[in-house]
């Protein structure tokens, strides 16, 4: 959402905008730990980073927190006979059927990236996995498929609940007791419990989610005409700092 698919680079008008804001920011993102954390570095003022949908978080000058039951995560792969075939591919079985699937490297989440040479389309496969987990009472939940096709498999807390990125609410309004409002940038099916909280002023862009835009309108959020990465995000950080004044 911040900078372009496949891309590090954080556009200056966004760093520009968060250098004069009058708010606490957060990275909330899908995504591993040290791509959140270079991405972080050069948007600057940055109060901390919520990785792999929220329960692997780095809040400045703190330790690393994992809030996930990674054993959850084991069971999973047994279930599907997963085996690695490299640092980012895969082996897994379901209905006795095999295929070799792309992996995206995290910690406390399965991220697949179904590809051609993956035996059913991402829609079918996270309704597999779905599957699976119901049936096997597993301790995880499929999120996806995401905008790129991919699929989250996401673990349950230490505690036996569900994760997901509301996570992040919970844990900021603890640690900063100061902070009255919390809006929220978002714009992919992951995003949906951002969207939904009660407590988050949901601002999604042009290219979010249908689904996510329809729950931002229907809050009474906001739903920025531009691109989030192409002037979207810094001209909603100018509409924050305007509204906090």
């Amino acid at each position: 959402m911040v900078v372009a698919p496949g891309t590090f680079s954080v556009p200056q008008d966004v760093s520009g905008s968060l250098a004069t804001a009058v708010t606490l920011n957060f990275i909330v993102s899908g995504r591993g730990l040290e791509r959140c954390s270079r991405i972080g570095e050069q948007m600057g003022t940055i109060h901390g980073v919520f990785a792999e949908n929220g329960p692997l978080y780095r809040l400045r000058g703190r330790d690393v927190v994992c809030a996930a039951d990674e054993s959850a995560l084991d069971e999973f792969r047994d279930a599907i006979g997963m085996r690695l075939v490299g640092e980012r591919e895969a082996v897994i079985k379901i209905d006795g059927r095999s295929c070799r699937i792309g992996l995206e490297p995290k910690r406390t989440i399965i991220s697949f990236e179904p590809g051609p040479s993956c035996a059913w389309s991402p829609a079918q496969l996270a309704e597999k996995l779905s599957d699976l987990v119901r049936a096997c009472r597993l301790r995880a939940q499929i999120i996806g498929p995401l905008h790129d096709g991919g699929i989250d498999v996401q673990p349950f807390s230490i505690d036996g609940f569900p994760l997901n990125k509301g996570i992040t609410v919970d844990v900021v309004q603890t640690e900063f007791p100061e902070i009255e409002r919390v809006f929220a940038l978002i714009d992919g099916k992951n995003d949906r419990p951002l969207a939904e909280h009660p407590r988050v002023f949901p601002i999604t862009f042009r290219n979010g989610d249908r689904g996510i835009q329809d729950i931002v309108s229907r809050r009474g959020g906001w739903i920025i005409d531009q691109v989030g990465y192409l002037g979207g995000c810094a001209e909603a950080i100018r509409r924050i700092s305007t509204f906090c004044v």
